[in-house]
């Protein structure tokens, strides 16, 4: 059964002062075992309590402001947590961290009563993930508080259509790079966070970054058809305000409310729709999490897609540190959609530290090789009708030798066109008059008009079937003729009628920097409008605005 899925959904070459720019200095985050990067490590200012996180490579910028006197403490699940003094770095290049990898083996689970310290079954995967979820309430905030971080959103391809098209070197990793300083407040995770008044966005800085690609085409808002669409997914389009719709898939946010499928509402049907599997135990901090994979239950989900996934519970007190959620169609290798949560304790609760969902959607492009209009000259028709009628008695050899005993058409395209890709003219054009076939005997490009094809017919089959000068001097000539055109293409590998759709996946992304505890919305701020783009947002003056920034991805240089 099909079903429609709801959301409530390097070779790197730089300058050498550009590390540096505005400010700021550059690291990445590397696992010292693989040599490879480590994706969204947490980095946090010691003194400050304030951070970022690595992005997908493993980058991070800090401010060149706390250089001289600030530590920086870098933790991941799974490494060993760091602890170093950003005095001893260097500013003008980019500075490699390597983590070690946490050791530990997988030892018998067990669980100990507190009043006699009996050995007691070890709990399954399912219980404690059901225990995890239970305990949502007693983990995470149910008063006001507020956090506040970097925001950003893009596009980017996930074939190489896109850059076929548009005849670049390499596919861009950020199209329509949306950068901003938002700060979030919510009255707990008891409230609904679309619809309570008082659960609210503050915009404090909002840019378009012009150092990647831009492009309007893909920035139109879901229409869930044919312009741009995700396959066999309905995404609440809000108006084109993204934050929103990543706000919404916040699965452990909203718990009690329906998120994404097949997590579905993640208190009532996540784990009737998954089994569960003890992978590992891991490290965050000192913390020792129950690594855990789990996959859908087809029978209880759909059977033309799949999920797969793993949760991060804390052994200690059932609190989820990640969730990572993939979507998958049965003839894919790459998600559907996305979903990677990451809450870290602050005080007795859990507060979020990042989050982040991606799904592939689908844009119509609206640039595609069409035939637009037809064209002849009236007056040489005529000659060539009327030659026909005094040249009757000819041989039909010298006959057709004669050019203006020949009906010329011409086909007008809107791109120039690849003039080898018409052969063979009788099986790629094919041209009727009242439903009558007609034989072409030959065309004709001319440098001069490179989107122009003239096609030469037989007069003489023309007159046979009523064309007269009266049909040709009211233009009825055209209305009756008909053409069936394939395999043709345009000089930029367009094929005739035959759109290039585009597909992409859409990111959106949340660092947060800094919480609030007990923290209450203002009343003197301007709100996010949630129904629309952020761009239309206001942006609010902000006391001590360099305290929080913008972890811009690094261009790559092709």
């Amino acid at each position: 059964m099909k079903k429609a899925f709801l959301f409530y959904l390097f070779l790197l070459f730089l300058s050498g002062n550009s590390f540096s720019q505005n400010g700021e200095i550059v690291f990445q985050i590397i696992d010292k075992k693989y040599e490879s990067p480590i994706s969204y490590a947490t980095i946090i200012l010691q003194k400050l309590n304030r951070g970022t996180h690595a992005d997908i490579d493993g980058y991070f910028r800090i401010p060149e402001l706390y250089f001289e006197d600030e530590s920086i403490k870098i933790s991941s699940i799974g490494y060993n947590t760091q602890v170093l003094k950003l005095s001893n770095f260097k500013k003008n290049s980019i500075n490699k961290i390597y983590l070690i990898p946490f050791i530990n083996q997988l030892d018998e689970i067990l669980i100990v009563t507190r009043k006699n310290k009996e050995r007691q079954k070890p709990l399954s995967a399912e219980q404690i993930v059901r225990n995890a979820i239970n305990n949502i309430p007693k983990n995470y905030p149910m008063e006001p508080h507020s956090y506040i971080g970097y925001y950003r959103d893009y596009q980017q391809p996930t074939n190489t259509n896109y850059k076929k098209v548009n005849k670049l070197k390499k596919n861009p990793n950020y199209i329509n790079l949306h950068e901003s300083i938002v700060q979030s407040f919510d009255q707990g995770f008891q409230t609904n966070k679309l619809i309570h008044k008082e659960n609210q966005s503050i915009l404090y800085k909002y840019k378009v970054n012009n150092n990647f690609l831009k492009d309007s085409l893909l920035k139109i808002p879901y229409d869930n058809k044919e312009n741009k669409f995700s396959k066999n997914v309905s995404i609440t389009p809000l108006g084109g305000n993204e934050l929103n719709i990543l706000n919404i898939t916040n699965s452990i946010r909203n718990y009690n409310t329906q998120s994404v499928s097949f997590i579905n509402t993640l208190n009532k049907n996540f784990t009737a729709n998954h089994s569960f599997q003890i992978d590992s135990k891991k490290n965050m901090n000192g913390v020792y999490l129950y690594e855990i994979s789990f996959k859908s239950i087809k029978e209880k989900t759909d059977f033309n897609h799949y999920a797969k996934g793993k949760i991060y519970i804390s052994k200690n007190d059932f609190s989820i540190y990640k969730l990572n959620y993939n979507l998958y169609n049965l003839t894919s290798e790459n998600p559907q959609y996305s979903l990677l949560l990451e809450y870290l304790p602050k005080g007795d609760k859990m507060f979020l530290n990042y989050m982040m969902f991606n799904n592939k959607f689908t844009v119509k492009n609206p640039d595609f090789l069409t035939l637009e209009t037809i064209s002849y000259n009236v007056e040489a028709l005529k000659t060539s009708l009327f030659l026909n009628q005094l040249g009757s008695d000819k041989s039909e050899k010298s006959f057709s030798k004669n050019i203006n005993n020949e009906a010329k058409i011409n086909l007008i395209f809107n791109k120039p066109l690849l003039k080898n890709s018409i052969k063979p003219l009788s099986r790629n054009i094919k041209v009727y008059y009242k439903n009558k076939k007609l034989k072409t005997l030959d065309y004709n490009i001319e440098k001069s008009s490179p989107k122009t094809i003239t096609l030469i017919l037989k007069t003489r089959q023309l007159a046979k079937i009523g064309l007269s000068d009266e049909v040709i001097e009211k233009k009825e000539f055209t209305k009756n003729l008909r053409f069936e055109i394939k395999n043709i293409e345009s000089k930029d590998g367009l094929i005739i009628n035959k759109p290039i759709n585009f597909e992409f996946y859409q990111y959106r992304e949340f660092f947060v920097q800094e919480v609030f505890q007990n923290k209450s919305l203002p009343k003197t701020k301007s709100f996010v409008d949630k129904n629309s783009p952020l761009s239309n947002s206001t942006q609010n003056a902000m006391d001590y605005k360099d305290q929080y920034w913008l972890n811009s991805p690094l261009k790559k240089i092709n």
